[in-house]
């Protein structure tokens, strides 16, 4: 809790309310020496190196402390280790202790250093330090227990920041939460180092850094996907602010390249494809205020779409077939998960990652022989040994109604688009059926889709891919 004395009105001052295992922790255990020693006064303008540096810190000794809850007999040795001088060294034992629990030569070289650091870094540990309490309490307690967390997930700025945003949010509601300007001017985002998509779904732990442009340049296609009211709002402000021909030539112009991309005919000057755009008759004075409205951004073009349109209409025939999406829970119960093509085997959804579907999974043998289920890219695999390493998969529903759905992508001859074609089909979890790359003109794509909504997010994105001109519903 930070709050102003009233001796002291300018100095914030930080109060720290903790329960007796906790003060002993802290006080008693290795974090004393390492999070709190150092008491100088640290700036919380860090870079986003040093505060990764911190974050991958904090892992280690979170991942340490869990370890000696298990191993009372060791804990003393590390307490003396990182109160002892300078040029200690952690002993034999105690790294072949460290090795046994999984940790890699580099984490246990880093562990050695951090325990012993005093390094200026308290403006940022506190705020680490309560993020990863929040994703500890979220993994260990009863689902009631944490259900006031549930809809909420908590990202760092790379200040070192922390920011509440709703579960889903993206890197624009993380703008927006900044400042408006931030928002307006959003370009790019990098997520944990890595250039990611605007729309992307942010999780507690990211550090997300926003890039921007130089003028403002809101998109009316994030109103589609932000989470937050805040931004949504904001967005809708700033399109109101633009005069209003603008608005209906830019909601016309929006409205014809979705219709073109789907093959359906465009509207004309009077707007004829929306006159019984409400169910009955409607003028063209009201017909152009629906386009006006798209343009100004209260609605947009999906609203539209799928107004004037049908599932069916939009996407063509229904093929009845086995979906790979099963209803998971985070317990990880027996058969959600497919463990060498086996379903009886009990498995854990490990938290460090938080996989779902449709993430590619693996399967990781513990010490304890349990076997916990990991994206098929978390980190925190990296150095572990192969041969503990099992191939897994989600299990499948019967019956889900599926969509096959052949799109035509103009494209340009380059080096890897393949490639980035592949990736965004995989990582909205899509099925690719067919797929015919030419160097240069009208590529095809064949992929399945359980719905309209999932299509227009997979469109949107393989048009900003460097080398496609244009996308088009075949």
């Amino acid at each position: 809790v930070t709050g102003l004395l009233p001796d002291m009105p300018m100095q914030p001052v930080e109060i720290q309310i903790r329960t007796q295992s906790m003060h002993e922790e802290a006080e008693l255990g290795v974090a004393s020496h390492w999070w709190y020693e150092d008491t100088r006064r640290a700036s919380t303008k860090m870079s986003k190196h040093d505060v990764e540096a911190v974050l991958q810190s904090r892992r280690l000794v979170a991942k340490l402390y869990s370890l000696l809850e298990d191993h009372p007999e060791q804990r003393a040795a590390f307490e003396a280790f990182a109160k002892s001088s300078g040029e200690a060294r952690l002993t034999m034992e105690m790294k072949d202790f460290l090795a046994d629990a999984d940790f890699v030569p580099t984490e246990i070289e880093l562990l050695s250093k951090t325990l012993k650091s005093s390094e200026s870094t308290a403006g940022i540990q506190h705020q680490v330090d309560w993020m990863y309490g929040l994703e500890k309490l979220q993994e260990e307690a009863s689902d009631e227990d944490v259900a006031v967390f549930n809809d909420r997930i908590f990202v760092l700025t790379p200040q070192g920041d922390v920011k509440d945003l709703l579960a889903g949010a993206t890197p624009v509601d993380f703008a927006y939460s900044i400042h408006s300007d931030v928002g307006h001017r959003c370009h790019q985002a990098r997520v944990n180092g890595a250039i990611v998509g605007l729309d992307h779904e942010l999780k507690s732990g990211d550090i997300v850094d926003v890039l921007t442009r130089k003028h403002p340049q809101p998109n009316r296609y994030w109103l589609s996907f932000v989470k937050t009211s805040g931004a949504r709002n904001k967005i809708k402000a700033w399109f109101r602010l633009q005069d209003r021909e603008k608005n209906i030539k830019a909601g016309r112009d929006l409205l014809n390249k979705a219709l073109r991309r789907l093959g359906k005919p465009v509207l004309g000057n009077s707007y004829q494809l929306l006159a019984t755009y409400t169910g009955k008759p409607i003028d063209v004075g009201n017909r152009e205020h629906i386009v006006e409205q798209v343009g100004d951004g209260t609605l947009t073009v999906n609203n539209v779409i799928r107004t004037l349109f049908s599932e069916d209409d939009l996407l063509g025939k229904r093929v009845e077939r086995k979906s790979h999406k099963p209803k998971v829970d985070p317990s990880g119960k027996t058969g959600q998960v497919l463990v060498t093509g086996e379903g009886d085997v009990p498995t854990v959804l490990s938290a460090c990652c938080k996989p779902r579907f449709p993430h590619e999974i693996i399967g990781f043998v513990t010490r304890g022989s349990t076997i916990r289920v990991h994206r098929a890219q978390c980190r925190e695999l990296e150095g572990l040994e192969q041969e503990r390493i099992l191939e897994a998969s989600w299990a499948a529903a019967e019956g889900e109604t599926q969509y096959q759905v052949k799109l035509v992508l103009e494209t340009e001859d380059r080096k890897g688009l393949l490639k980035d074609v592949v990736t965004i089909v995989s990582d909205l979890g899509m099925s690719i059926l067919d797929f015919s790359l030419k160097n240069e003109g009208k590529s095809h794509l064949m992929v399945e889709t359980p719905n309209y909504d999932l299509l227009d997010r997979l469109m949107y994105r393989l048009e900003r891919v460097d080398g496609v001109r244009g996308v088009e519903k075949g």
